[in-house]
């Protein structure tokens, strides 16, 4: 996109315009929604998160028990959390961030659309559309996770800087760019990829960098010196210096000990995956309109930008069931299916974006509202997504922490959480969110050992397996002294009472 069509005719790109409209509205169904499932517990990751919120008050921001609780995670989301959680408890205030970042990802999506698509307000409001408005964008406002605002954080680095590196740059750019960098880096480590961006384009615009420093001397300091400054905190925080980042231990590799050939292929069905789940039917429409003509209109910059990050989740382990971290690159993909779509005739964008719609609605009712998903499943039972959790997880833990608590009081109001998830890092964040009652005697431990009888005087107890896929994950399973005396509530949960034989299933 040339710079004079980035430039031209701004008037027609204003504050009041439909595109502005279209992200409140994103915004207020992502509130009204999370309204509706404040109740839920958070799970997953989130607790990882919320167990470090809960050792900012225990040990100090600056303490080395800070980093021990975070289990290789960056810091800057909780810190970020740590007041809200103040004011509104442990899971309310985690998703009350969620809430306000997943708002700023929707305004860096409008800010990242307007620039690419300079004057074209309908490619910027289909654009939002196709970006926002589906299922794993709206579940991110309950979420209580960090990746919009990664993403966010990501699209600034990416429109500032191409400002920075173009003929419209403006002084107060470059700080905006680097202030999304170094921010990205905090909030997780994936904003590593920032940097490589940057490379990419001070490469590709060189002649552009050289025209500052020739002929516009502050300008060009006025990124320079900030960015000098955010790699020196960024090498600071890697020795352990700044130890808010939590660069300085070391992390797991890419690839965890898995082939580079299983990753990418669960990396690939990942992305294939939030494709479909996006932009669903529109997915086949360069296969019905002539998408050569716009090759040459492609920015090589952009592209790269875009292709490093894709291929950086690909060869990532964990991309094929986090399709979540598609979001900081979402609107590339949108901005390209929406220039292609206005290749259509005027009764087929009809057709196209009434299917569109329709879909997208109703996977968004299926994964966000539960009554809407009891009610549909028994008729489509569409498959579960790891990554919208609220119907993939969030509500059968609900149920789980109902049965433990009912069946407590007749089990000597005793329970053994078994866990492996981040080690011990789901361990006593329910009970600090209130989801499990303060008054039950609960012990944690990784792994079920028959010896755990009489090293904590059992008679009765509720035994919970946290995220197993079944029993024999925490060995349960293996005591067979036990088995007689197990009655098996669910995949998860199970009663133990030695004085009677069990065996049984019950409710």
């Amino acid at each position: 996109m040339s710079v004079e069509v980035l430039t031209k005719d701004r008037r027609t790109i204003g504050p009041f315009m439909f595109s502005t409209w279209l992200l409140v509205v994103f915004i207020m169904v992502g509130i009204l929604l999370t309204i509706t499932h404040i109740d839920y517990p958070i799970v997953r990751n989130s607790l990882i998160y919320a167990g470090i919120v809960d050792a900012i008050s225990e040990y100090g921001l600056l303490s080395e028990g800070l980093s021990e609780q975070a289990h290789e995670k960056s810091l800057g989301f909780s810190i970020l959390a740590w007041p809200l959680v103040q004011l509104m408890g442990l899971s309310t205030g985690l998703k009350t961030l969620s809430v306000l970042t997943t708002a700023l990802w929707g305004f860096a999506c409008l800010n990242l659309f307007r620039r690419v698509a300079g004057h074209s307000e309908e490619i910027v409001c289909l654009g939002l559309v196709l970006t926002l408005f589906n299922p794993l964008a709206i579940y991110q406002f309950s979420s209580a996770y960090p990746d919009t605002l990664l993403a966010a954080l990501i699209l600034f680095g990416l429109t500032y800087m191409d400002r920075v590196l173009s003929e419209d740059a403006r002084t107060g750019d470059g700080l905006v760019w680097v202030a999304a960098l170094i921010g990205a880096i905090w909030i997780k480590h994936h904003g590593f990829v920032l940097i490589a961006f940057a490379v990419v384009f001070l490469f590709l615009r060189h002649r552009v960098v050289a025209r500052q420093w020739r002929e516009n001397r502050p300008l060009f300091w006025s990124w320079v010196l900030p960015l000098a400054f955010a790699l020196g905190v960024i090498l600071l925080a890697r020795q352990g210096q700044v130890p808010t980042f939590n660069l300085a231990r070391d992390h797991n590799s890419f690839l965890r000990g898995f082939s580079l050939y299983q990753v990418v292929r669960e990396g690939l069905q990942g992305w294939l995956a939030y494709m479909l789940l996006t932009f669903s039917v529109l997915l086949a429409l360069p296969l019905v309109t002539p998408f050569w003509r716009h090759i040459r209109s492609i920015k090589p910059d952009w592209f790269l930008a875009a292709t490093i990050f894709v291929v950086t989740l690909l060869v990532y382990n964990g991309t094929g069931y986090n399709m979540r971290y598609f979001l900081a690159i979402a609107p590339f993909f949108a901005w390209t299916i929406s220039i292609l779509f206005f290749d259509l005739s005027r009764a087929g964008k009809i057709l196209w974006l009434s299917v569109f719609l329709a879909f997208n609605l109703g996977t968004t009712l299926f994964y966000n509202v539960p009554s809407f998903h009891r009610l549909v499943y028994k008729y489509a039972p569409l498959p579960f997504v790891d990554n919208l959790r609220l119907t993939a997880q969030q509500f059968a833990e609900q149920n789980n922490l109902r049965l433990i608590r009912r069946h407590a009081a007749s089990h000597d109001n005793t329970v053994i959480f078994l866990s492996r998830y981040y080690g011990d890092g789901s361990f006593g964040v329910w009970q600090k969110t209130g989801d499990l009652s303060a008054g039950l005697n609960i012990h944690y431990a990784k792994y079920w050992k028959h010896e755990m009888i009489e090293q904590l005087g059992l008679k009765r107890a509720v035994i919970y397996e946290y995220v197993a896929t079944g029993p024999e994950r925490n060995y349960l399973w293996l005591d067979t002294e036990i088995q007689q005396n197990l009655t098996k509530l669910n995949n998860r949960i199970y009663l133990l009472d030695l004085d009677h034989m069990a065996g049984g299933s019950g409710q």
